[in-house]
């Protein structure tokens, strides 16, 4: 499992006992060395994103983290697209 006994010391105590086996915590992924919104920021994909996500009302807009270890096929984007899109939530 990708977390620290430092951050999430209950929850890492408790999954043994849930899954009914070890759970092994491997650690963080390192941060970028200049932060993600640092980059995205100097590559210009902030320009349209971020007055777009400051002119949603609050609790409106649906943030979802993929993570990169296991891409997502074209076809699992477009159905989290369309799910996203039919349950009438804001997101990019």
């Amino acid at each position: 499992m990708r977390t620290c006994a430092e951050l999430e010391p209950e929850a890492l105590s408790r999954l043994p006992t849930l899954f009914g086996k070890p759970v092994v915590p491997f650690g963080l992924l390192p941060p970028s060395p200049d932060g993600a919104r640092a980059a995205a920021v100097r590559d210009g994909d902030n320009d349209a994103v971020m007055p777009w996500l400051d002119a949603q009302p609050a609790g409106t807009v649906v943030y979802i983290a993929l993570g990169s270890e296991v891409p997502l096929s074209a076809e699992l984007v477009h159905e989290l697209d369309l799910r996203l899109e039919l349950a009438g939530v804001s997101f990019l």
